[in-house]
């Protein structure tokens, strides 16, 4: 395809993901596709790359032009097409851009002339002029270091309390760089090395095993899976390590009462249920000592996908669904259990590595209100622990507010539940993860997306006031 018919395809898209919606980025991407099939596997790579490419750094390069715009007192431009043919002049000046500089400026004038397209005088000189020197970082220290971030400015006044300059760049950068494809093996029905061996036949990337997790594989670059025989006969579930390690950190074991609470679409249950489950397989187990898994969903619409996926995975018949309500006393419909592993509802920033929008979808108030909703949850569901189970709280946010903050919230509030280091992950992860209760995993430490967990023992059964 041509240059200029690819830069008009990916501006396109951009405009479509630009704009505020109840879907995903990625989900847009491939609906956007589906209706394209004229596209190739190329020419799909590079407007994929363009997108991503400004869903990451869109909110470093437009700060930069609009400084550029000022200093040579040229009319600024707030938003439209101009604003994004100025991201994609400034990507391809800082090197995020599929092109180098030079070739995008030729394919975007040439665009210009075509089908009368029009270019504003600001881009037309950006393409042909210096553009972005050191001058244009904002002048604003809060303001140049979102920028270098490439975060809106709520978000890194939060990385920079919590972080400091230097660290907050770190993560910064490590949350805008592509992340790994992780798998994670359905091990009732295929061994990791089966799996391994039938990717690696039937593809030309490269797999190796997961670092920490004992079910996971990872890719070294994106392949399309759905046509291996390890994703048609459900050997394989695409899930970050970060992901994997959180349920393993639970020290879920066979012959548990487990209830994973806001189960969601079912990644972590499908992951506890290969842990509790494993041992059973075509073993007669007395009914007493027989593994439960209860997922419970707030959402009936999220509740049909589990069962499906849960239905592909050969595990319908062993996991319990429950619809709960947003009020009322849980303990009249749900047992007792062992582990209670809540997978709260988050703002999702751990998973910027894929999800690069995510920033962009919440405020500093919804960081608030999120932290309500979680202590809420935490709270109504530690009323199922039995004596001496464990409650996990699972997060993939790197929020002070979102993680420390809710244990701290929750251990004044608790006292009768003490804290308790998971089993697992002391011997299997990186001691720059651990912090005696809570787990931190981020790209730097583990590799992953950015989880929390925290977990405690119930030691005594709490006294009424």
């Amino acid at each position: 395809m041509k240059p200029t018919s690819l830069l008009g395809i990916s501006l396109e898209l951009i405009g479509e993901v630009a704009q505020p919606g109840p879907y995903p980025a990625d989900a847009r991407v491939g609906r956007f596709f589906r209706g394209r099939r004229f596209l190739g596997s190329r020419d799909r790579r590079f407007i994929s790359g363009a997108v991503y490419a400004w869903l990451r750094f869109h909110d470093r390069t437009m700060p930069r032009w609009r400084r550029w715009l000022e200093l040579r007192n040229l009319e600024a431009i707030e938003r439209g097409e101009g604003a994004l043919l100025l991201d994609i002049l400034a990507l391809a000046h800082e090197g995020s851009f599929p092109w180098e500089f030079n070739p995008t400026c030729e394919a975007l004038l040439e665009w210009g002339e075509m089908d009368d397209h029009h270019l504003d005088e600001q881009v037309r000189q950006a393409a042909s002029d210096s553009f972005l020197d050191e001058q244009c970082w904002p002048e604003d220290p809060k303001e140049r270091f979102a920028a270098e971030c490439s975060m809106p400015p709520w978000l890194a006044t939060m990385i920079l309390d919590q972080r400091g300059r230097e660290k907050g760049l770190e993560l910064a950068r490590e949350l805008c760089s592509p992340a790994c494809v992780d798998l994670r093996v359905n091990s009732l029905r295929a061994s990791r090395k089966k799996v391994m061996r039938s990717l690696q036949r039937e593809t030309d990337a490269g797999v190796e095993l997961s670092r920490f997790s004992p079910t996971g594989l990872r890719l070294e670059r994106r392949i399309n899976l759905t046509a291996t025989t390890a994703s048609r006969k459900s050997w394989i579930e695409v899930q970050d390590e970060g992901s994997q390690a959180a349920v393993f950190s639970a020290d879920a074991a066979p012959g548990m009462t487990v209830i994973d609470v806001c189960a969601g679409s079912g990644g972590k249950t499908l992951a506890l249920a290969d842990i509790i489950f494993r041992q059973e397989e075509g073993v007669e187990v007395p009914a007493h000592l027989q593994s439960r898994l209860v997922a419970c969903e707030i959402h009936q619409k999220k509740l049909q996908e589990l069962r499906r996926r849960t239905k592909d995975a050969g595990l319908s018949s062993r996991i319990e669904y429950c619809l709960i309500g947003e009020y009322g006393d849980l303990t009249r419909t749900l047992p007792r259990a062992h582990l209670v592993f809540v997978d709260s509802p988050c703002t999702g920033l751990g998973t910027l590595r894929r999800n690069p929008e995510a920033k962009n979808r919440y405020g500093p108030e919804d960081v608030v209100r999120f932290q309500a909703l979680q202590l809420e949850i935490l709270e109504r569901f530690a009323s199922l622990v039995r004596p001496r189970g464990r409650l996990v709280y699972v997060t993939c946010s790197f929020l002070d507010a979102e993680c420390d903050g809710v244990v701290k919230l929750f251990e004044e509030r608790h006292p009768e539940f003490s804290p308790s280091p998971s089993f697992w992950a002391g011997k299997r992860l990186p001691a720059a993860c651990l912090d005696g209760h809570k787990i931190r995993l981020e790209p730097s430490t583990s590799g992953t997306d950015a989880f929390f967990v925290a977990s405690w023992r119930l030691e005594k059964q709490a006294t009424p006031d």
